[in-house]
């Protein structure tokens, strides 16, 4: 995902990467989870990353690394997640979830799982 000269990746040792588009240089590069298959999204001032087993990261969209929420889904994620005004929705599974920022914590989502069509 290309935002504001940055190119954020992500590859399939979990390795995640924001890479200054200018002049070429590795911003930053954090490890966020195990293989990643979706495809990274931006979400407001926001980047999402998911990998295979369900991680869900979001991490701002800065030269500089900042995990702003991480959450955890109970079942295989390969599916790209939709952001929404306020949250995202993930396949994961068979499921269908919606994430939200939880009221009583800055880093946490809370997960919500879709009990039909």
């Amino acid at each position: 995902m290309l935002a504001d000269g940055l190119l954020f990746l992500a590859n399939e040792t979990g390795t995640a990467f924001c890479i200054d588009v200018e002049s070429g240089t590795v911003a930053w590069r954090e490890k966020l989870g195990k293989r990643f298959f979706s495809s990274i999204v931006g979400h407001g001032p926001n980047v999402v990353f998911t990998d295979e087993s369900g991680q869900v990261s979001v991490v701002g969209c800065a030269r500089s690394f900042a995990l702003v929420a991480q959450t955890k889904l109970p079942d295989q994620t390969y599916a790209t997640p939709v952001p929404m005004d306020d949250g995202l929705l993930v396949r994961a599974g068979a499921s269908l979830y919606y994430l939200s920022a939880k009221k009583t914590s800055s880093t946490d989502m809370t997960a919500v799982e879709s009990t039909g069509c």
